[in-house]
């Protein structure tokens, strides 16, 4: 049914460039639920190739999820630029779902090393192939945003661009990469930067201030929860752990995922738009190279 209603929605003129998803559970339904529905529309909006963005001047695609007595209802309704919303719903028989809290599956968190290099690092991000296209790795050194891509098991640089005018050297510099399609914004402190992933890189700065992410979410095809992921608080001399908490509450240990080990002290921690990885950069007390890993959730223990 929210496939359904998702396809419906891509039919729509205000449909057509990007949107801003505000999601809303008015229905006895639980939030797990509710969550499993909300990615099922998703992925069937990023099928068929509909664009999702945060943007606050986007339009909105309101869905809600109802109830009257025989049927619970998901209701969509987006509007244009000019004339009134156009609205599309799609109805369940409550006799066909059940709205019983089942125990979540056991997950396990899974690490894979995607890089690792004696620069510093501040942050990495990945883009997934799609539609022909390799699978990309975006790398923010102190110096320099640098992307490569994937080929025969491996990563080859493709471009790198140096920010101008320099980055002051800082005792603490910190950055962060927000992908945005084949766009990025990077964070630096006190500069906001614009970044063209096409083929080459090219980037625009800005004097600038932005709120610091907190935390990476996570989610698994294996369970309908929403998931974040949390470090230790040791400092740099001292190895991390990544460890899985609930976003909603609930006891995270119950999910039977136990912490992830890791060979230093985690320097960033990023989620994808879809949530389906999250990308840590960590310092090796070893080796002192800087490294970059793939997290993601997996089923069983």
């Amino acid at each position: 049914a929210a496939r359904a209603l998702a396809r419906q929605i891509t039919f729509l003129p205000a449909a057509h460039g990007p949107v801003r998803l505000v999601w809303q559970n008015a229905s006895a339904l639980t939030e797990a639920q509710s969550e499993a529905l909300r990615r099922a529309f998703v992925a069937e909006l990023a099928e068929r190739r509909a664009r999702l963005t945060e943007e606050a001047g986007a339009p909105e695609l309101r869905v809600s999820l109802r109830e009257i007595p025989a049927n619970f209802l998901l209701i969509a309704d987006i509007s244009g630029a000019a004339g009134p919303a156009d609205v599309r719903m799609v109805q369940v028989p409550r006799a066909a779902v059940s709205v019983a809290e089942h125990a979540s599956p056991f997950l396990s968190l899974q690490k894979e090393l995607l890089w690792r290099q004696r620069e510093a690092l501040l942050d990495a991000a990945e883009l997934p192939g799609e539609a022909g296209r390799p699978a990309l790795l975006l790398l923010l050194g102190r110096e320099s945003l640098s992307l490569f891509r994937a080929e025969k098991g491996g990563w080859v640089l493709q471009d790198t661009a140096p920010f101008s005018p320099p980055v002051p050297l800082s005792r603490d510099l910190r950055g962060e990469i927000r992908l945005e399609g084949q766009r990025a914004q990077v964070l630096l402190p006190g500069r906001l930067c614009e970044a063209d992933l096409e083929r080459k890189i090219f980037v625009n700065c800005r004097v600038g201030s932005e709120t610091w992410r907190e935390r990476a979410a996570l989610s698994s095809a294996c369970d309908a929860g929403s998931w974040q992921l949390a470090t230790g608080a040791g400092d740099w001399s001292v190895p991390d752990q990544i460890r899985l908490e609930s976003a909603h509450g609930k006891d995270a240990g119950a999910s039977g995922a136990s912490p992830l080990d890791l060979p230093g002290p985690v320097l960033s921690l990023s989620a994808g738009v879809e949530q389906r990885a999250a990308w840590a950069v960590v310092w090796n007390l070893t080796s002192g190279n800087y490294e970059v890993y793939r997290i993601t959730l997996a089923c069983g223990n």
